[in-house]
Parts: C-alpha cells; sequence; structure tokens
C-alpha cells in the first residue's frame, strides 16, 4: 500500500485526489483481510499514518483528522478512517449472520451465540464483553464491542431492563444467561418482581412460571441486581422486546433493520459520531457574524467550479490554512507580518477582503464582468469568501435587450 502510494506522491495532487487514491489504492488492498481476521491496534495506527502522510505530503496535518473524514459538504475531504473502516467490515457480518440462510459456515458462530440467547437477544441486551464466558473467540468478541460502541449513542435504555447478559447484574464477575428461565419467557427484571415492586417468593416464582430452581441460584441472581435497576424496571413499562424482532432502535427518529444494513451503513453512522467543527470557523464568525451556515460554504465550493485546484483554493480559504505572512513570521519563517503589497499587518482576511490591491482586482473584475455580460453585479466580502453568490438582496442581473 505504502509503495502504490508513494508512486503518486510526486504529482501534483489536489486534496480531493489524494483522498479517492487513498481509498482506491491503499484502504482498499487491505479491506479483504481486515473483514476475515482481527486487526491490531498497531496495524490500524500505521496504515492511518500512511494514508495522511501521503494526503499531507509527509508533513504536519493541516486540519483536524475527525474534520477531513468528515463528507465534503460537512467541510471534510470524505477521507478513509481506517478504524472505522475495520470496525464496519467486522460489523457487517451482523447482517450475514441474521440472514434467513442455512449456511453451514453459521454453525460456529451460533455456537458461541446460543449460549447468551443468540446473537440477536444478545444485541438487544446491556452486555459487557468482559463478563462474558472467556472461551469467546477475539473475532466475536470485537463484534459485540463495536457494536456496543455504536449503541452507547442510542438513546433507548431498554437494555438496562433485560435481566440476560446484563453489565448491572453479574454473579462472580460474570453475566448471567440461564437458558431454561430463557426458554420460560423471563427476559425482564420486572418478570422477578410481584405487583408490589417486591420479589417473587420462590414458592410464587415457581408456581407463576412452573418452574423448579435451586433456592440458593434464585437468591443468588436476587441479591446480584442493583437497587436502582430494580426500582426502575419497577417504574418503567415493560418493553416489548420482540414485537420487531429484526429492528434495532438507534436513534429516536432512525429505525435500523439490522440484516440489511451493510458495511457503508455502519461507517456512515460511526461518522456521525466523529463530527466536529472545523478550527477555522471560530475565527471566519468573529468576521462575519452574518454568516451562520459554514457548511453551505463548502457545498458552493462545489458548485462554483469544475476545476479541482480552484476547488482546493476556496477549500484552504475556508479552513484558513493558506499560509500568509503572519503565519511565516510566527513559525520564525519570516522576520516580519506586514503585506507584500501595502504597509499594513498581513493575515488571511487582510489578503483577500481588506487590502487595498485585493479589493481594487475585485473591482475592476467585477465591472470587466458587468461590461462584457451587461449586468450588475455587486458582491458582499462574505460572498466573496464563502463562494455564496445567492439571494437578491446582493446581486441584481439586468437581461441583455
Amino acid at each position: 500500500m505504502k509503495t502504490k502510494l508513494n508512486l503518486w506522491q510526486t504529482r501534483d495532487l489536489t486534496l480531493y485526489g489524494k483522498s479517492l487514491l487513498a481509498k482506491t489504492l491503499g484502504a482498499s488492498q487491505l479491506i479483504y483481510t481486515a473483514s476475515m481476521i482481527s486487526v491490531p491496534d498497531t496495524a490500524i495506527n500505521t496504515v492511518q499514518s500512511h494514508l495522511f502522510s501521503f494526503l499531507w505530503k509527509n508533513k504536519k496535518d493541516k486540519i483536524k483528522r475527525n474534520v477531513a473524514f468528515q463528507p465534503l459538504s460537512e467541510g471534510g475531504l470524505n477521507f478513509v478512517n481506517f478504524r472505522v473502516m475495520v470496525k464496519s467490515l467486522r460489523l457487517a457480518w451482523i447482517g450475514r449472520l441474521l440472514s434467513n440462510s442455512n449456511d453451514n459456515w453459521k454453525a460456529i458462530p451460533n455456537f458461541y451465540f446460543e449460549k447468551y440467547g443468540g446473537l440477536l437477544f444478545l444485541l438487544k441486551c446491556n452486555y459487557n464483553t468482559a463478563n462474558l464466558d472467556k472461551n469467546l473467540p477475539l473475532f466475536y468478541r470485537e463484534l459485540l464491542d463495536y457494536f456496543q460502541e455504536l449503541n452507547n449513542n442510542s438513546k433507548d435504555n431498554n437494555s438496562n431492563l433485560i435481566l440476560w447478559n446484563n453489565k448491572k447484574i453479574t454473579v462472580e464477575k460474570n453475566s448471567v444467561f440461564w437458558k431454561r428461565w430463557f426458554e420460560r419467557g423471563i427476559y425482564f427484571v420486572s418478570d422477578l418482581l410481584n405487583s408490589n415492586g417486591r420479589f417473587l417468593s420462590l414458592d410464587e416464582f415457581q408456581e407463576k412460571y412452573d418452574l423448579k430452581v435451586n433456592l440458593l441460584h434464585y437468591f443468588q441472581l436476587l441479591a446480584a441486581i442493583p437497587l436502582v435497576v430494580k426500582r426502575k424496571a419497577f417504574d418503567s413499562p415493560t418493553p416489548d422486546l420482540f414485537s420487531t424482532s429484526l429492528e434495532y432502535h438507534q436513534l429516536e427518529d432512525r429505525t435500523l433493520v439490522l440484516p440489511k444494513l451493510r458495511c457503508k451503513n455502519y461507517y456512515k453512522l460511526f461518522i456521525e459520531t466523529l463530527a466536529v467543527e472545523p478550527t477555522a470557523f471560530k475565527s471566519w464568525k468573529r468576521c462575519f457574524l452574518e454568516l451562520t451556515d459554514w457548511n453551505k460554504c463548502f457545498v458552493e465550493i462545489h458548485k462554483s467550479s469544475k476545476d479541482n485546484k480552484l476547488r482546493q483554493f476556496s477549500f484552504k480559504v475556508l479552513h484558513r490554512i493558506i499560509p500568509s505572512k503572519k503565519e511565516l513570521k510566527k513559525y520564525n519563517l519570516n522576520n516580519d507580518d506586514t503585506c507584500f503589497l501595502c504597509p499594513n499587518l498581513d493575515s488571511i482576511e487582510h489578503t483577500f477582503i481588506h487590502c487595498n490591491e485585493s479589493a481594487n482586482l475585485f473591482t475592476h473584475t467585477m465591472r470587466w464582468f458587468n461590461d462584457f455580460h451587461n449586468t450588475k453585479l455587486q458582491l458582499s466580502n462574505r460572498q466573496i469568501l464563502s463562494n455564496s453568490f445567492e439571494g437578491s438582496s446582493f446581486f441584481t442581473i439586468i437581461e441583455s435587450p
């Protein structure tokens, strides 16, 4: 991967072109292997480091990495996040395991997951892999960890009320799952409570579920249930766990059907959780208080020009990564920070907005454009910077007779 990327390092590519090559010639070489075996953190860090070295020509990053991972419309480069890709490739196995086919290869994973009520039930639980069977293979343990990481952003707390595989209900530091009880329809903590919110006595429990249990085991389980969980189970309505057996509610306004989710779906969900505001926005907001929708500026970049060089230039301006003499002096690369064209102090705002020479250039350019097209077009500093030319209050076009 590194060799293939180095062959393109000498080419004068834009950031968008490098982002595309990082996927097609970089991470694509590792996708099949990463989907089949466990990938160590050292390998993930090494790959991601090589990819960013290719993007920035072996120099320091110019923008936050979490920003670079975001879509173009969010101010990012849609750059590949190899760690998230590994997680997404692993979670893509959930759809294969939950499919209706009876393939022979499913025998091994089903053998392990049936110890916890099956994969579908386990994914609904508030589990912690550290409390599960130590013999669970690393591949499946990581699958559960990655799903739990995604599940941490869910607003659905019904998993805390499930009795089995609950990380808050442990016996000898291990989660509990008793198959006989599970088959009798005992799923929630509330199934062990009476109408007064107290635990059922042993006789009441055996009579209700027609199940003979060991006295010590029963009271051992009751002692493992925290008082907070018990109160919440009594105060909350019992959720209908199997009403939509193949659906998992990730967010209030979104329903995820697990068998239909693919790698790209999981990748998008993870990237959404990493979204951060670009640092440059804070500086630009001080200059243009009226401009609030900065993400729209990045969308306009791709509408205003088809040339990737011009798009990259606008991208760098919005992210404030074009060095002016102010930055050159700050990093001891120049002795002064005065503008090249006037005696005023230089900065990115001065270069493109406040400098008299720049203002004259824009004025002459707009005058030529209006004369050539018989229009009356006027652009504000905000529009020039943000590539946003919409709004009749900013310009008027007069059609030719």
